[in-house]
């Protein structure tokens, strides 16, 4: 019962935080993605109709479910995400690619940098 404590507290963060503004879309990354430094390009996705990505996150984790699921947030800039391509739906749950810089700011996992910090980070 009590390793299922942290992932409540996450969760409950997670959902009484703020909420991505309409001009920064919610992303959908794994754990072990954003940590994986070999990646040059991380794989994410938006958030669905919820506009969260706690739909992904297994209620019962089995094996390293919690680290490669996508259902960590970061807000990204639409401004940055049409750079990367102009034909983005924003509303689509498919597959696509950030830069590791534009998605972690040079960030560690917990510690995202804030929205107002100068210089503004793409994705917070």
């Amino acid at each position: 019962m009590l390793i299922y404590c942290p992932v409540v507290l996450m969760l409950l963060a997670s959902v009484l935080g703020d909420p991505c503004p309409d001009d920064a879309p919610p992303v959908c990354f794994s754990p072990k993605d954003y940590k994986n430094k070999d990646l040059s390009d991380i794989p994410v996705q938006f958030a669905g109709d919820d506009h969260t990505c706690q739909n992904n996150l297994p209620m019962k984790p089995k094996g390293d479910e919690l680290d490669t699921k996508r259902w960590r947030t970061r807000c990204c800039l639409k401004t940055e995400l049409l750079k990367i391509d102009p034909k983005f739906v924003f509303n689509s749950e498919a597959e696509f690619k950030l830069p590791r810089k534009t998605l972690t700011s040079d960030q560690d996992l917990e510690h995202p940098p804030y929205r107002n910090s100068n210089p503004a980070p793409l994705c917070y």
